[in-house]
């Protein structure tokens, strides 16, 4: 008669082959992100068991582990689940934006060569929702973070054709960054814009990732892809072009903003972020989520008199 042994091992199961982003473990794996985990050895290399026969599942139910899921949809094994093969002493699993807040038994039954006696181990496993975002205004560089941020008008170019003075005052382009952590699948979010622009043209645009490439006209929401890495960033431009034609061109004689309002932050399985941080990544501002940009007012000069 074939033995039964049931036991627990956390100590026999690790993580390897993802990246580690905070606290993301075999045993708590962060949203997206995908882990391996095996026995007897390393995986895909047992140094015991080459010749055992192993079967892989994840069960939910904790009355009796030996119950499988029978068709996954919360986490997305490799191959070879709930199938037994031989030498197969390991299994990778992504554990899905659906999963978080549900606890897992991953279990595996070893069968050996004659006399074919029987093992299982089991494997409690909790998915985190460790989805962050860090919100910050650009400085001029394009680069310094920091928060509602100023800086004076662009400088202005002066030109004349006979006794007709033109005055070009000057384009500018204004940046927030977009710093999300703790996930591994695509994310979204929603975007607003309170602006007090004057006669400024505007073209707002965003880019996934950096500023060197192509930029897309902003829409709304917006739909972030997936980084094995476990982080993205999303940069937000908005071009102000203040204009040459007299009459129709922005002199900036007040201070204009450029208001940046988000909502509706969340993954691809509508786990909404939990935490929105402010520039120095410390300050939480996810009840109030916004960046502001201001171009300062230019002095009131007059046109020059003569006697």
């Amino acid at each position: 008669m074939k033995k039964l042994l049931f036991l627990s091992i956390t100590a026999l199961f690790f993580l390897v082959g993802a990246t580690v982003f905070g606290q993301n473990t075999g045993d708590q794996p962060s949203i997206g992100s995908k882990h391996q985990y095996w026995v007897n050895g390393t995986y895909g290399s047992p140094t015991s068991g080459a010749l055992s026969t192993y079967t892989w599942w994840v069960s939910t139910s904790a009355a009796n582990l030996l119950t499988p899921v029978a068709s996954p949809t919360e986490f997305t094994p490799t191959s070879g689940y709930n199938t037994a093969a031989v030498g197969q002493n390991g299994i990778e699993i992504t554990w899905n934006p659906s999963s978080v807040g549900n606890t897992y038994y991953l279990v595996v039954q070893e069968v050996g060569v004659a006399p074919l006696c029987t093992n299982v181990k089991a494997y409690a496993i909790q998915p985190q929702n460790r989805f962050e975002l860090v919100f910050a205004a650009l400085n001029a560089d394009g680069i310094t973070p920091g928060d509602n941020l100023s800086r004076c008008a662009p400088d202005i170019a002066v030109t004349a054709s006979g006794t007709t003075i033109t005055y070009n005052y000057g384009s500018d382009n204004y940046l927030y960054k977009l710093t999300a952590t703790g996930l591994y699948t695509d994310w979204s979010f929603a975007n607003a814009f309170t602006n007090s622009l004057g006669n400024a043209a505007q073209v707002t645009e965003y880019q996934v990732g950096g500023t060197s490439g192509a930029w897309t006209s902003i829409a709304t929401p917006i739909t972030v892809p997936a980084n094995p890495a476990g982080t993205e960033v999303v940069y937000i431009r908005v071009a102000l072009n203040n204009g040459t034609t007299a009459g129709t061109y922005e002199e900036g004689l007040v201070a204009r903003t450029m208001k940046l309002t988000l909502s509706d932050v969340k993954d691809s399985g509508n786990n909404a972020v939990t935490k929105i941080y402010s520039s120095d990544g410390t300050t939480d501002i996810t009840g109030t989520p916004e960046q502001t940009q201001t171009v300062k007012a230019r002095p009131a000069t007059t046109g020059i008199s003569s006697n």
